[in-house]
């Protein structure tokens, strides 16, 4: 009733608080459209409100992952209730009549666990960030190191080790993605576009079929590195097409601008991951008789490997490897 909605907001200390009021209901279907809208930090509920009682609003509203703390208040001692209440992970529980103390120090528990949830969901979040930016950082030196041939060996567990990779034995693959501007002037602030949506699509297309996916751009590349297992080898290469098909409708957009493929020698030996770029490298070289915006592989029955890593850099790749 709404006098007893003035009554608990009387009681409240707001500014000792720091709380601030978002909004108040008069019954439970009401009061979860109010929660939705506002994602309040608390919500004070009666146990039986008109609609939905309170313990169903609770319900709703875990089901929802809306993430809200509960204090009940009722004017019943039943142990059936505190147990449902428990089982929503209510911590507090308040018998009418209300007291004025009672209700802020419920409210100052409350406050201290949704700061601590606060503080702890953010230490998270940093962790994670560092953790991304450390892994990212080691999946940009792994593919320096396959891109100018330093890559030695096939140690596939060394290189997760050092890298934080998930390298698997089966299949390996370079495919080069090259943006081509026909005026620089027209073109160049949709380029970062277009490599997102190569990268993007890569993550939404195909990570589903690989073991791992690592990715480095240049000024007008992208160099995706592929980890599959030879029984997907199909399905990962009509995945290609498939994000290529996909990204032509939104390139053809731009005049100015042409994307190239170049898929590199799929190969089975970890040591041959170097050849695998050079080959897909001298695919995106074969655009200047094939013409842009295609899917190439390099000339010959086999994509024989042709030049070396020091070949086949260009210079754009060097500037942007710090060689």
């Amino acid at each position: 009733e709404e006098y007893i909605i003035d009554m608990l907001k009387s009681l409240i200390a707001w500014e000792e608080l720091d709380l601030t009021l978002c909004g108040t209901a008069m019954d439970g279907f009401s009061a979860f459209e109010l929660i939705e809208k506002e994602q309040p930090d608390i919500v004070i509920t009666d146990i039986r409100i008109p609609g939905i009682d309170g313990l169903e609003l609770i319900r709703r509203c875990k089901e929802s992952k809306i993430n809200t703390q509960f204090i009940i208040i009722s004017g019943f001692k039943q142990f059936e209730y505190a147990q449902n209440a428990i089982r929503y992970e209510v911590r507090e529980y308040l018998l009418k009549p209300i007291k004025k103390s009672e209700l802020n120090n419920s409210l100052t528990a409350v406050i201290a666990m949704v700061k601590e949830k606060v503080a702890r969901e953010s230490r998270i979040i940093r962790q994670e960030a560092l953790l991304d930016h450390s892994k990212n950082r080691l999946n940009t030196a792994f593919m320096s190191k396959v891109i100018v041939g330093e890559l030695k060996g096939a140690d596939i567990e060394g290189w997760n080790r050092e890298y934080m990779l998930g390298l698997q034995e089966g299949c390996f693959q370079i495919i080069v993605y090259k943006i081509d501007l026909q005026n620089e002037g027209d073109g160049m602030h949709f380029m970062n576009s277009i490599k997102d949506r190569i990268i993007k699509g890569f993550n939404r297309i195909i990570q589903r079929s690989c073991y791992v996916i690592i990715h480095i751009e240049t000024e007008s590349r992208v160099i995706m590195f592929l980890n599959y297992d030879k029984t997907y080898t199909r399905i990962v290469q009509s995945e290609i097409k498939e994000l290529f098909d996909e990204l032509q409708k939104y390139v053809i957009k731009f005049r100015s601008l042409g994307v190239t493929a170049g898929k590199g020698t799929e190969v089975m030996d970890a040591a041959d991951i170097g050849k695998s770029y050079i080959t897909a490298e001298n695919a995106v070289r074969q655009r200047l008789i094939s013409g842009i915006n295609k899917v190439l592989e390099a000339p010959g029955k086999r994509a024989e490997v042709h030049g070396s890593h020091t070949d086949i850099l260009s210079e754009e790749v060097r500037k942007s490897l710090g060689n």
